[in-house]
């Protein structure tokens, strides 16, 4: 379900960290609105969230306190959609 692999990043280096996309204001740090913002190739984890999405959806109601709104959405989307779900349960963790 997990990998890593090389990909593009935006990088502050004033910050030394990346950055969202959001977080990047006319190709400078939001931050720093004076530090351009570089690409750098980092090595990455990557999910396989769309490949696994039947069997997530399959065993959500394992999970203790799902809430049964994304629980029920992520049922009738399409596989963005459920990848999204997935994504949105994990970043309220």
């Amino acid at each position: 379900m997990a990998y890593r692999k090389k990909s593009k990043v935006n990088w502050c280096p004033k910050c030394a960290t990346v950055l969202a996309n959001e977080q990047v204001v006319g190709g400078n740090c939001w931050r720093h609105e004076d530090t351009p913002v570089e690409q750098r190739e980092l090595e990455q984890w990557f999910l396989r969230i769309t490949k696994y999405a039947d069997e997530l959806l399959r065993d959500l109601e394992k999970l203790d306190g799902c809430r049964k709104k994304f629980a029920s959405c992520s049922r009738t989307g399409s596989d963005a959609a459920k990848a999204r779900w997935w994504i949105s349960t994990l970043e309220e963790r």
